[in-house]
């Protein structure tokens, strides 16, 4: 099992950077973060939620989580213990979107008791650890295959800005005979990291489902 220190470590390693001198852990979360939005929806998770359906009630709200995400199945159990199901296409669903709650509504009420479960493909997760101890701990939600996407994206923000102060002067390049890099040499290298990122994605990515309900 994956932990989201993993994308820290690897992250730490391309910059030289293992205390997080450079580029703090702060920084490098908003970033790592950034990355893993990205991968939706061509990376993503399956998640459910239920629903417990009560007599003459036909409206119900669905959470916003799901709203963000694209619905996969919708099964009804055929007890009201819940411990069965079968797939179920009489409903409608009113839109939300992340920040609004949408409507779930039944066309034909099963009957009281019952419940209805949907599963839906969802973003992953953000790292919510405050430190790199609480990165060693915290679970990576998604696929293991995808963990160093965000690495890549993150870099790609990193070398974009001054980066160590090196367009101040204070580092001397071998290469050019010149002090510090100028603004092509970062762009260059944003750029860099960022097709990486793209190409691993799609090499990565996995299609939805197809839709039976």
């Amino acid at each position: 099992m994956a932990t989201t220190s993993e994308m820290f470590d690897q992250l730490r390693d391309l910059l030289t950077d293992p205390t997080d001198t450079q580029v703090s852990f702060a920084t490098k979360k908003l970033y790592l973060n950034r990355g893993i939005q990205r991968l939706w929806p061509k990376v993503y998770r399956v998640a459910s939620t239920t629903i417990n359906l009560v007599a003459a009630t036909y409206d119900y709200s669905l959470a916003t989580s799901v709203m963000d995400g694209y619905i996969l199945s919708v099964e009804v159990s055929t007890v009201t213990a819940g411990t069965e199901f079968r797939r179920f296409d009489n409903y409608d669903i009113v839109t939300g979107d992340e920040d609004l709650a949408g409507v779930f509504r039944l066309g034909l009420h099963p009957g009281d008791g019952f419940i209805v479960r949907i599963k839906y493909a969802a973003p992953l997760a953000n790292i919510a650890a405050v430190d790199y101890a609480a990165a060693q701990a915290e679970t990576w939600v998604g696929p293991d295959r995808a963990i160093g996407l965000p690495v890549l994206y993150a870099m790609g923000l990193i070398a974009g800005r001054k980066l160590d102060d090196r367009q101040d002067a204070t580092i001397y390049s071998t290469t050019q005979a010149l002090n510090g890099v100028t603004d092509q040499d970062l762009m260059a290298a944003s750029q860099m990291w960022f097709a990486q990122f793209e190409l691993e994605l799609e090499a990565v990515s996995r299609p939805m489902p197809p839709a039976r309900d």
